[in-house]
């Protein structure tokens, strides 16, 4: 099983994301928040498959369809964590942390 901690933003919200293996091809997706909108979303997405996962263009994918009818703020990270997560547990990406790192000047 992948966890990832977000911790959101601004928002102050913070989500634990989590990604279980079902077979080869699904995963079961887990997501605990105290925002109601990212609780929306997980609802949404609670199993994944490859296809949900590599549709392209991206912005058709199921994750990005969920948030959106949730209203997820269009630069809520939450999102990109369930990708992240999905994919390193489905063995098709490598663990390595993300940041967004606001540089001054």
């Amino acid at each position: 099983m992948v966890k990832l901690y977000v911790e959101a933003g601004i928002c102050g919200f913070s989500a634990l994301v989590k990604a279980e293996k079902i077979d080869k091809k699904h995963v079961r997706v887990q997501i605990k928040s105290d925002c109601e909108k990212v609780m929306c979303f997980a609802n949404g997405v609670k199993r994944l498959n490859i296809i949900d996962l590599f549709r392209q263009p991206f912005n058709t994918s199921k994750v990005y369809e969920k948030a959106g009818q949730s209203h997820l703020h269009s630069s809520c990270v939450i999102p990109c964590a369930v990708f992240k997560a999905a994919e390193v547990e489905l063995g098709l990406a490598l663990k390595k942390d993300v940041r967004i790192v606001f540089q001054k000047g």
